[in-house]
């Protein structure tokens, strides 16, 4: 980047508009979405993601070592995509359109992707979740999202090939995007339960579910705690002992966790490894071990239990992300000065500032924001004007971005307001950004 160019960097948690890079799909209430689909495999993970222009990428672990991310050529995308096992092994990935249709494509191999398939079933609010069971005569694939009225909604593809759905469940609002799993009971249905971050006061857990499979009636909602989520959840089942696991970004931006096994959730459990920029995704690997994968500093990272011993972090010199590929890049570059002439400016304070985003019609939420190369005695503020605002926000030195983080963390705003962000330094020019609220869209970003 020339000395005359800087770049705004935002971080997209949106489900309810679409995804424009693979950073988050949230809903319209909550923290950062899950960036990353997980298809888990004997001896390793596929994972899958939204890149930087809007394409599926991979990235495969095999022979102990993960590969390069390649771009699988489907899309765009219009949320982060899901991951699920179909009938005869066949792999699927899914995502909302830009239409708000539920899409998907499908794999034999994990590695060659066929095709995309419209399903409709929409309009989706926002990032789909997918889980699978097995049936007499077949694998059934079930799946949830939010829908554009905030509540949990289905759709479901039976071994037959045909689609049933879109199913509205009720559940009251969502206040992320919902996690689900599924799993075969001796009435030959199947046992599935959905789970999302609620939307207050306590930003705790709630849960929804059925044990007569998808075209039965939905328990709930009921919340079982352990909040507040900065995040949206993810679960997993391990089998065959049946515990049920869900993981999220605590506030405090570590990886937290709570089991049931049927009779109670045990937990909130700090299992550390932050920060996380993201939510985790969490797959199981039969018979007892996880796999947790997030969006950190630089890029992918993943922890791992194994009968209960954890591992990691593994960080991005194992797993790189290609870049920019956990963001969606917007850059506003300045005339460049003629060569020669004179200037008195001091130097450009050059700061990437990186923001989460989730929106419905009549709100905004600021769900997640990052600054990096941070000058020292450097001061931030944020200002404010219009009818939604909060109280102005300003910090300086030693822990800046932190306090700031704090402050800010889930600060809701209305359609119209003004945001401006002021980045200062001794002996350099400022850094100002203005961010104005829009209607059902990722705020609009402008370098002042």
């Amino acid at each position: 980047m020339g000395a005359a160019s800087r770049a705004l960097v935002v971080m997209l948690a949106s489900v309810a508009a679409g995804l424009l890079g693979p950073a988050a799909a949230a809903a319209s209430d909550n923290a950062p979405g899950r960036p990353l689909a997980v298809m888990p495999q004997a001896g390793g993970d596929d994972v899958l993601f939204q890149g930087a222009n809007g394409d599926l990428y991979e990235n495969v672990f095999a022979n102990g070592a993960w590969g390069t991310p390649f771009n699988t050529g489907i899309g765009p995308l219009g949320s982060a995509p899901a991951a699920s096992l179909g009938p005869g092994g066949k792999e699927y990935v899914f995502w909302a359109g830009a239409d708000h249709a539920l899409w998907y494509a499908t794999s034999s191999n994990g590695t060659s992707w066929q095709g995309t398939t419209r399903v409709g079933l929409g309009p989706l609010g926002g990032q789909p979740t997918a889980t699978a069971w097995g049936t007499s005569s077949g694998i059934e694939v079930d799946v949830f999202w939010q829908g554009t009225d905030g509540q949990l909604w289905e759709g479901w593809e039976e071994p037959s090939g045909a689609w049933n759905g879109p199913r509205g469940l009720g559940e009251g609002q969502l206040g992320s995007a919902p996690t689900a799993f599924s799993a075969g009971n001796s009435a030959g249905t199947a046992n599935i339960d959905a789970y999302w971050e609620g939307t207050g006061p306590g930003y705790d857990i709630w849960t929804g579910g059925t044990g007569g499979g998808p075209s039965a009636g939905f328990s709930g909602p009921s919340s079982i705690g352990k909040g507040p989520l900065g995040s949206a959840p993810s679960v997993d089942l391990l089998e065959p002992s049946g515990q049920e696991n869900l993981f999220w970004r605590g506030t405090n931006g570590a990886l937290w966790q709570a089991t049931t096994s049927g009779s109670g959730w045990a937990g909130p459990t700090q299992r550390g490894f932050g920060p996380l920029d993201s939510a985790p995704t969490a797959a199981a690997v039969w018979p007892a071990e996880q796999d947790v994968f997030w969006i950190g500093p630089s890029g992918l990272w993943e922890a791992t239990d194994e009968d209960g011993t954890w591992s990691g972090p593994v960080g991005p010199g194992a797993m790189a992300v290609p870049p920019a590929a956990t963001t969606t890049p917007v850059t506003v570059s300045t005339p460049t000065p003629t060569p020669g002439a004179p200037s008195r400016r001091p130097p450009a304070l050059r700061a990437k500032i990186t923001t989460s985003w989730t929106w419905n019609r009549h709100r905004t939420t600021l769900t997640a924001i990052t600054i990096r190369h941070l000058p020292r005695h450097a001061t931030i503020t944020i200002t404010c004007a219009g009818r939604g605002c909060p109280r102005d926000a300003r910090a300086s030195g030693r822990g800046a971005v932190g306090r700031l983080r704090r402050r800010l963390d889930g600060s809701r705003y209305r359609p119209g307001d003004h945001l401006l962000l002021t980045i200062s330094a001794p002996n350099l020019t400022a850094e100002r950004v203005r961010i104005t609220i829009r209607t059902s869209a990722v705020p609009a970003e402008r370098l002042l």
